[in-house]
């Protein structure tokens, strides 16, 4: 629910920090499509130093965790970046 900033996995709520949520605001407004980590970086870090690649992938791995349950999956796009998608067999 991106305007009361909440997520919720079978209706249980997932706890998720503003840039978790904004990262999975962003792929789930692109589902099935390639996001680049460098625009990733610009919109979840905008101005600040310390975005980068690694942060990127930081929070996309705890967001993977924190989706374990969930019926969509995050995937990683060798060299393109990151998508949404929804999950190939059963979650975890």
């Amino acid at each position: 629910d991106d305007a009361a900033r909440t997520a919720s996995v079978a209706d249980v709520p997932v706890d998720l920090s503003p840039r978790e949520f904004r990262l999975l605001v962003l792929l789930a407004g692109q589902r099935d499509r390639v996001i680049a980590k460098e625009r990733l970086i610009d919109q979840l870090f905008a101005s600040e130093a310390d975005g980068s690649t690694n942060a990127v992938e930081l929070y996309a791995s705890r967001l993977r965790k924190k989706l374990a349950h969930a019926d969509v999956e995050i995937v990683t796009v060798r060299g393109d970046g990151y998508l949404l998608r929804q999950r190939v067999g059963p979650p975890r």
